[in-house]
């Protein structure tokens, strides 16, 4: 952290701002450190663990397609630095309260549109590999090592069933460039204009998978009728985007669904690794959410056995 410092001051200096002038600002999920200055904000990006190029690629590739996200003015891709705009303290997740949620999400959902029928080359797809990968994270960091489920053959079988679904709901739809954590707080709200961040790990894959993010958030429980609106604005938008293909509202719900359950069985795995690993235990209060709606969407979904698997192993007492 020594080093970290004094190279964060010396860059600092050769952007013009005086190392004792930095405030640092909240951390977020990553080993990422931000810090606002002269009104500017310089982000601490340690190379050895940060996709610092490819924020950096998709950042400009965005920008030229009207999509808002901060301006990066200089980079130090060696060290890890970068000093870019100032978007401000309003988070998406403080501005959309009260009468104003509505119009707000309502931009949002349009914006994930625009963001899914973009053309982003070089995005690594969100294939079958992929997905085994994030429901490793779900097996190891939630089931072992949070809750030490030791499973049978029966739960093996039941679990690689669930995996290949996840893999079926994933690629059988339309493949779009997507954010992969497109939610209230990866969304800033700037002079009434919605501003991205956070977006360096852009894949191409499912064009629901933006859309789930968003309505099914993991740090909210929206409405839900207000939900069904955004689901049906969603499909509207898509589907003159030509984007949808032949599907009907029904056919899209069905992926909207299989989809919000894929990742919010992945975030059960991260959000527990983020406290047993990296000592980050803020996020275990919004486990019980993930949770329910991971049980809730299983049900829905026809997945009786696995919301049943699931209730039982939260049952258990936590491992660590």
């Amino acid at each position: 952290m020594t080093d970290r410092k004094a190279l964060l001051s010396e860059f600092a200096a050769s952007c013009g701002i005086a190392p004792d002038a930095l405030s640092p600002l909240g951390g977020d999920a990553s080993f990422r450190r931000y810090y606002r200055a002269g009104g500017f904000i310089i982000s601490d990006s340690p190379p050895d663990t940060q996709k610092n190029h490819e924020f950096y690629e998709i950042d400009e590739a965005l920008c030229a397609r009207g999509i808002r996200v901060p301006r990066i003015i200089k980079a130090d891709f060696e060290h890890g630095f970068f000093l870019q705009e100032d978007l401000g303290d309003t988070s998406f997740a403080k501005a959309a309260s009260g009468d104003g949620a509505e119009p707000l999400y309502k931009k949002a959902i349009d914006l994930a549109c625009t963001l899914a029928a973009s053309e982003i080359p070089g995005l690594p797809p969100f294939d079958d590999d992929f997905v085994k990968t994030e429901f490793g994270i779900f097996t190891k960091w939630w089931l072992s090592e949070r809750h030490g489920i030791a499973l049978s053959k029966s739960d093996l079988c039941l679990l690689d069933g669930v995996l290949k679904f996840f893999q079926q709901i994933c690629k059988t739809q339309p493949q779009v460039p997507m954010h992969r954590d497109f939610h209230s707080r990866n969304i800033m709200v700037k002079d009434g204009q919605l501003c991205l961040i956070d977006f360096q790990d852009m894949v191409r894959g499912p064009l629901c998978y933006d859309c789930a993010s968003l309505i099914f958030d993991c740090y909210v429980k929206l409405d839900a009728g207000l939900a069904r609106r955004l689901e049906s604005r969603f499909f509207n938008e898509a589907a003159k985007a030509g984007l949808c293909g032949s599907w009907s509202f029904e056919d899209f719900r069905h992926h909207l669904l299989g989809t919000s359950l894929q990742r919010h069985v992945k975030v059960l795995g991260i959000f527990s690794r983020l406290h047993l690993r990296d000592g980050k235990d803020g996020y275990l209060k919004d486990l019980p959410r993930v949770l329910e709606y991971s049980i809730s969407e299983s049900e829905e979904l026809g997945l009786s056995g696995f919301a049943s698997f699931l209730k039982r192993c939260a049952e258990a007492p936590c491992a660590r």
